[in-house]
């Protein structure tokens, strides 16, 4: 059986460089799998627009996506954003059928990049257990309307924080949801950091 076509779902943003990212990021992935059909597109907007990766693909004889949104953790209600964009294609394109995955989440690969962006903040070079030990990290998410979705950035955060020897792992949200940066930087200067590390895990958004 053919396997179907992969379809990145991004949520619109007017950032040409969030854009820009995405498309990047797109592409690596096509060119790592040249035997499986690979588009993105994003909601709202924002260039490319996710009807016209579906469009390209039919073209292409395409009838069957595993469409995988480009999210670490839900941001929209089902009637909006990617799963509306993908009922009205689904509409459009009587002979696809879409199957939807779930967002990426606190994958432990994902985990590892965070960690990652965290050493590049301490700064290159040796570095000593206490280096990390005096460090609390404020984990930014971008908010959401759902609660599951906020949830899952506390979730990653305690994931972040187990067993890497940091000091605290304290959430944060841009919009959307409590409590915003300022009261996050607050709360760890309350619980004593001495230094604190702010990392972003946005998705690709307005």
């Amino acid at each position: 059986t053919t396997p179907p076509a992969l379809l990145i779902a991004g949520i619109g943003t007017r950032d040409e460089r969030r854009a820009g990212a995405f498309q990047d990021f797109v592409r690596e992935l096509g060119a790592q799998h040249p035997d499986l059909p690979v588009a993105g597109g994003l909601t709202g907007p924002g260039a490319p627009p996710l009807s016209d990766a579906v469009a390209r693909l039919v073209g292409e004889g395409v009838t069957r996506f595993a469409v995988v949104p480009l999210s670490l953790v839900p941001v929209e209600h089902p009637r909006d954003g990617v799963a509306a964009a993908l009922a009205q294609e689904a509409e459009r394109h009587a002979d696809a059928s879409f199957v939807f995955g779930r967002p990426l989440g606190p994958d432990p690969r994902l985990l590892r990049v965070l960690e990652r962006r965290l050493d590049e903040a301490l700064g290159g070079g040796r570095r000593s257990p206490s280096d990390r030990s005096r460090t609390t990290v404020l984990l930014v998410g971008d908010g959401s309307p759902l609660p599951e979705g906020n949830a899952e950035v506390h979730r990653a955060a305690r994931l972040l924080w187990e067993g890497r020897g940091f000091a605290g792992v304290e959430t944060a949200f841009a919009s959307l949801a409590a409590p915003d940066v300022p009261s996050g930087l607050d709360r760890c200067v309350r619980l004593g950091a001495q230094r604190i590390v702010v990392l972003p895990v946005f998705p690709v958004r307005r």
